[in-house]
């Protein structure tokens, strides 16, 4: 019972990290690829813009099945896994998303069901209907329903803009006393050079916090090889990793350190869902 406690314990403080109230907890920012660029996302269109912009999906081009997890600070008890089924069709993107973090005593649970479809060949749009779920050992469970919603614009070949908002509509979850879930707004651009090099910066900004700043870079040395690294602000965060593209699989490593509180290495996998054919173009960013 003591380890319990201790446990949950621990987990509420690092929670509260920055000053963030427990009951206004958003899961941790997911997919490998842009955790190692410092989770500039907002502009990605692979299966993890189910979390990070919904608008993303519409350029997704094959049916993809995506998982990941991460131990923050190397604690178990801040382990997060995530999960991802999107499929790409002529009216929309519809995408299924899963994401548990924490451990017996102290978890949350996220589920996500999305809708992104293109305006026009460089435009789209996307949603998401969300489900949180907070559970502590011998005291309760919370529950909240929310919304997130996005657009993606092809600027020009190399240069696209990304704009999210998440819980939109203030949503509350909390125990006895209701607290908000944070209303969150995101954007940021991307320029990417001939599918080799891309660069991107992104500004967030939680409505109860100072403004964050997040930049990365991807470098390809060959198309099945990626470096990758980033940085983010409020509080400094250095994260580097690497892609791997083995046929229809991709394989994403990361690892991201905060000076107080530690390394938090993640690792990443998807699959497109079409047989490997020389006349198929499968998307390195899948």
């Amino acid at each position: 019972m003591a380890k319990i406690f201790f446990r949950t314990l621990l987990w509420i403080c690092l929670l509260g990290w920055n000053g963030r109230r427990l009951a206004a907890q958003v899961l941790p920012e997911t997919g490998t690829r842009s955790a190692a660029m410092g989770n500039a996302s907002v502009t990605q269109t692979d299966a993890w813009a189910a979390f990070n912009n919904q608008a993303g999906l519409a350029f997704l081009k094959l049916p993809t099945l995506a998982l990941s997890t991460s131990r923050p600070f190397l604690l178990n008890e801040l382990a997060d896994h995530a999960g991802v089924a999107a499929y790409p069709s002529g009216f929309g993107t519809v995408a299924l998303s899963i994401q548990y973090d924490g451990f017996q005593a102290f978890n949350q649970q996220k589920i996500g069901l999305a809708y992104a479809r293109k305006i026009s060949e460089s435009i789209s749009g996307g949603i998401q209907f969300d489900y949180f779920n907070t559970s502590i050992s011998n005291y309760g469970k919370a529950g909240a329903v929310s919304v997130e919603a996005g657009a993606l614009v092809r600027i020009s070949k190399p240069l696209s803009f990304g704009f999210q908002v998440f819980n939109p509509v203030q949503s509350r979850l909390g125990f006895g006393e209701q607290e908000h879930l944070p209303v969150v707004f995101r954007a940021g651009l991307t320029y990417e050079e001939a599918d080799r090099f891309q660069l991107s910066v992104e500004t967030e900004k939680n409505l109860s916090e100072s403004p964050r700043f997040k930049a990365g870079l991807e470098y390809k040395i060959i198309r099945q090889l990626s470096l990758r690294g980033g940085i983010m602000t409020n509080p400094f965060i250095s994260s580097f990793g690497l892609g791997l593209q083995l046929g229809n699989f991709q394989l994403d490593l990361a690892s991201s350190y905060h000076q107080q509180l530690g390394v938090t290495p993640q690792l990443g996998i998807s699959y497109a869902l079409a047989p490997r054919n020389k006349h198929i173009l499968i998307d390195p960013k899948l």
